[in-house]
């Protein structure tokens, strides 16, 4: 019987994380196991994953602690809603309005969802 895996997550109200696989199997070949981490709002935040393996009928535990730093930033900037409801009919449909406003002297396209 080939060695094989599982991995247990902690839980979180401020982030949310996954793996892939969760289980396996351990061949000759490495196991790739892809972890992903998203926060919810700044903050630093730790945690302990817990790597069960058993081979041979033997079981091994193996913890991994990690610690995420993560910072808020805007990626889009943000204007008042009086600066862009005032520009040129582009057309509409069912999901909006897309209008010509020119914010801070540039011409840009905004979409104004219902």
């Amino acid at each position: 019987v080939d060695p094989h895996f599982s991995i247990t997550l902690p839980q979180s109200n401020d982030y949310n994380i996954t793996v892939q696989p969760q289980t396996g199997i351990i061949g000759k070949e490495n196991a790739d196991v892809r972890f992903q981490i998203v926060a919810l709002r700044a903050g630093t935040y730790e945690g302990l994953v817990t790597i069960d393996v058993e081979s041979g009928g033997l079981e091994f535990r193996h913890f991994v602690y990690f610690q995420l730093t993560c910072q808020a930033q805007v990626a889009v900037p943000e204007f008042p809603y009086n600066k862009l409801n005032n520009g040129k009919v582009l057309g509409s449909g069912a999901a909006g309005t897309v209008s010509l406003v020119n914010l801070d002297g540039k011409e840009v396209a905004v979409k104004l969802f219902r």
